[in-house]
């Protein structure tokens, strides 16, 4: 999932814990980059190429948060979080291109850092293994794991049987 637009950034100030990028687009940019950008809005980290149309010397690559995409009158507002520890010269770059007439923005879909998921947040393999468990020949169902033990599954199995049904 990748798209291009061209856009006029406005704005790239430091705050106390991100720095924030904001872009005005055409409002007539195509459906499908619109579609696209907002896709990559809702899966809340996007890999972002700025610079200067034409020119791949100002070509900044850079992981960031598209925040929101707003419709106003003659333009589309779109605001972008970049993580504060960003190098000092890739934001100096991504400064420099506040007031041109014209940037290109590249954004695409990346997949988040393993250090940037925050504790008690599962990954991605987690999340698609579920709780492992093993199945005995005779039929009963034994979870592993530090949550989960035999005892606590005969136990919501009895309260279960126990419950009268609706």
């Amino acid at each position: 999932m990748q798209t291009t637009v061209l856009a006029k950034m406005v704005k790239a100030d430091n705050q106390l814990k991100k720095r924030v990028v904001v872009l005005h687009l055409d409002i007539d940019i195509d459906d499908d980059q619109a579609n696209t950008l907002a896709e990559l809005k809702r899966n809340s980290i996007a890999l972002l190429t700025f610079g200067e149309q034409a020119k791949p010397v100002t070509k900044v690559q850079q992981k960031a948060v598209i925040r929101t995409i707003n419709n106003q009158q003659k333009k589309i507002v779109v605001t972008i979080d970049i993580d504060k520890d960003i190098p000092e010269e890739k934001w100096l770059q991504i400064q420099r291109l506040v007031g041109l007439e014209v940037i290109e923005l590249v954004a695409e879909y990346c997949e988040p850092d393993e250090e940037g998921v925050e504790d008690g947040q599962m990954n991605m393999d987690q999340v698609r293994e579920g709780i492992p468990y093993t199945i005995d020949g005779g039929g009963p169902v034994e979870l592993s794991g530090p949550d989960r033990t035999v005892a606590d599954f005969e136990a919501a199995r009895k309260a279960a049987e126990e419950q009268e049904p609706f």
